[in-house]
């Protein structure tokens, strides 16, 4: 009689053999409305597979690698009761194993509010109640997904104040936190009291999150929610002893006005706290931040929209960046105490802005609002510029298909969907994004450089080359930014250089 396979095979071996088999089953099955399914369909193999009998049931428990991200999706289906008591099976099965969860309460949207809460409620408590104890926890991660800012309240009560206090220490391990509010703006009337803002950008008083349960964060992922963040936590993390604390703000749908609030108090002793830390403040929305004001954040990260083609045509992303929201970003927020300012996916009109920006040229001649005044004095220490793939005006028309994305920049699933069910019509090509050119050419005129900007940065085929033309605008960036050490400059190939200040360049390390 022939042994299970399980037990003449390596664990290593037997466990790399059903890993793969659960990823490509999970690739071949076409991705479900969150209507459909409860869980994703590698978890979904990974289940059926610790199912066949004790001794396989036993490796895959023992293994890690087949529990590190559980989701759970859909709380409807095929019953509220049916996909709570599947989550808390998955949820026992993959103890302790479980290192990031994902929490999606997006099917609860048309639910009544009231049965939404008693099922997020029961969820919250089935997920606490099962996690392991602080000692012997792997949990690192939490994600959280609702529709309803009414929602957010009722999560971020029950984990700070309604559930037991036993319960909630088992947050504290967690160092990375994702909460969302996605947002359907069809069915939504946007508040009228905001002024200068774009048309059709939506902004409401978005919820608080309360971050009080969670001792360990070293990063905080926002999307269209504000957060409780209170320093004496920070402080005394011990795993943010040689970093920073890192905000991200992440595909924001509406106006971002002041994402935290900074609670000057101990939670537990009521005793006043020291002041915010530095932190790294990390966005792929800049073009939707207004009027805010970023204290203690000395590092900010500027993920710019990629330019994709669709339909062989050069589309922008919604708000993607123009000269005129390239200068209402840096003009009408506070961004006083960044010391380290590092840009993604630049393309030449972005670098054109900023360097008018830094020049302090008059701002109507980059934006249409009388109120903003020109750029002061900045402080920034260290300055890196990471370069989107572009392309002449030329190149572009006669090969459109060459603007691919670069290998090195990379964008998620939902990107990618929401680029390819975009309808090109809706957004203009790149290249004429502006539809002013004669004030292109009177912003290039007065900023006095005795080369055309963009027409150099689109002839670069080389690092060296890159670099070159970088160390050329340099003169207008030492006298607006007295502290600036260095210059990091990297292509969309990933090759990469540094200018130091004083104008001598190297390979950066």
């Amino acid at each position: 009689m022939v042994p299970p396979i399980h037990e003449y095979l390596p664990n290593e071996i037997f466990c790399d053999i059903l890993l793969q088999a659960a990823h490509a089953a999970g690739a071949h099955i076409p991705r479900q409305t969150p209507s459909s399914r409860q869980s994703e369909p590698d978890l979904r193999e990974s289940i059926k597979f610790s199912s066949v009998c004790q001794g396989w049931r036993h490796i895959l428990t023992t293994n890690r690698s087949f529990w590190l991200d559980n989701s759970f999706k859909n709380f409807l289906y095929p019953s509220p009761q049916d996909a709570l008591a599947c989550m808390k099976a998955v949820l026992r099965r993959t103890y302790p194993g479980f290192n990031r969860i994902t929490m999606d309460f997006r099917s609860l949207k048309d639910l009544d509010q009231d049965q939404a809460e008693r099922i997020i409620a029961a969820a919250l408590y089935i997920l606490l109640n099962v996690a392991p104890e602080v000692l012997s926890s792997q949990w690192k991660e939490l994600c959280l997904f609702v529709a309803d800012e009414e929602l957010i309240n009722t999560i971020s009560d029950y984990l700070t104040l309604e559930a037991p206090k036993s319960a909630r220490a088992k947050l504290s391990p967690i160092t990375s936190l994702q909460v969302t509010l996605a947002l359907d703006w069809h069915s939504r009337r946007p508040s009228s009291n905001v002024s200068n803002r774009p048309p059709g950008l939506p902004s409401l008083a978005l919820p608080y999150f309360n971050t009080q349960s969670f001792k360990s964060l070293t990063r905080l992922q926002l999307t269209n929610v504000r957060a409780y963040v209170f320093p004496s936590i920070i402080h005394q993390n011990p795993l943010l002893s040689g970093r920073m604390f890192e905000l991200s703000l992440h595909r924001w749908t509406c106006k971002i006005d002041e994402p935290l609030f900074i609670d000057d108090s101990d939670p537990e002793a009521g005793e006043a706290d020291p002041p915010m830390p530095p932190f790294h403040l990390v966005t792929n929305s800049p073009m939707n931040i207004f009027n805010s004001s970023f204290a203690s954040a000395t590092t900010l990260t500027i993920q710019f929209p990629i330019p994709v083609s669709h339909h062989n045509i050069p589309i922008n992303l919604p708000y993607s960046p123009s000269i005129s929201n390239i200068a209402r970003l840096f003009l009408k927020n506070n961004f006083d105490t960044v010391r380290d300012l590092r840009l993604t996916n630049v393309t030449p009109r972005i670098w054109l802005a900023l360097l008018a920006l830094l020049k302090r040229l008059p701002t109507h001649l980059m934006t249409s609002d009388p109120l903003i005044l020109p750029l002061s004095t900045l402080y920034w220490e260290g300055l890196t510029i990471q370069f989107a793939p572009f392309q002449s005006r030329s190149s572009t028309r006669s090969s459109p298909r060459n603007s691919s994305i670069s290998p090195g920049i990379l964008i998620d699933n939902d990107e990618q969907e929401n680029i390819a069910s975009t309808s090109a019509a809706v957004f203009p090509p790149i290249l004429n994004s502006e539809g002013d050119p004669p004030l292109i050419k009177r912003i290039k005129e007065e900023l006095g450089l005795p080369f055309d900007v963009e027409t150099e940065l689109m002839k670069v085929e080389k690092i060296e080359e890159l670099q070159e033309v970088m160390r050329r605008c340099s003169v207008l960036l030492t006298s607006r930014l007295p502290m600036l050490r260095r210059i990091n400059i990297c292509d969309s190939k990933g090759a990469s250089r540094r200018l130091d200040f004083e104008g001598h360049e190297r390979s950066a390390a």
